[in-house]
């Protein structure tokens, strides 16, 4: 994602220079992915076992998801931009085969609203 990068644009022109080809991956479920990337950041496990079974309980407040969704839309808005200058193929992960290779299961304490956000239109078709 571009945050690891810093949203740099010369980051990604020197990335870009080493590349033979640009892939964008995006998750149609836009929701999920903000659910997701919330709850892997509250769990505070950043270790990645390949097949190893978790549970996490996750509590947390509107304003800390909204932050994060921010994060991601911040990502997306900066793909936005490099799509155009390097179009690349795209491709939606819930189209590949179903497999969890981590195995994590979230228990939501308390319910969170997402932003809706349609990231292949806003990004990709726009």
């Amino acid at each position: 994602m571009p945050d690891q990068i810093d949203l740099a644009y010369e980051k990604f022109e020197a990335i870009n220079t080493i590349c033979d080809e640009i892939i964008y991956l995006y998750r149609r479920d836009f929701e999920a992915q903000a659910k997701s990337w919330l709850a892997w950041n509250l769990s505070g496990d950043y270790e990645h076992h390949w097949g190893e079974e978790k549970q996490f309980d996750i509590k947390t407040t509107q304003e800390v998801a909204d932050a994060h969704t921010q994060q991601l839309i911040d990502n997306y808005k900066f793909i936005k931009t490099i799509f155009k200058k390097y179009p690349g193929s795209v491709y939606c992960m819930e189209d590949f085969p179903i497999y969890r290779p981590y195995n994590r299961k979230y228990n939501w304490i308390n319910e969170v609203k997402i932003q809706p956000f349609n990231t292949h239109k806003e990004v990709f078709r726009s």
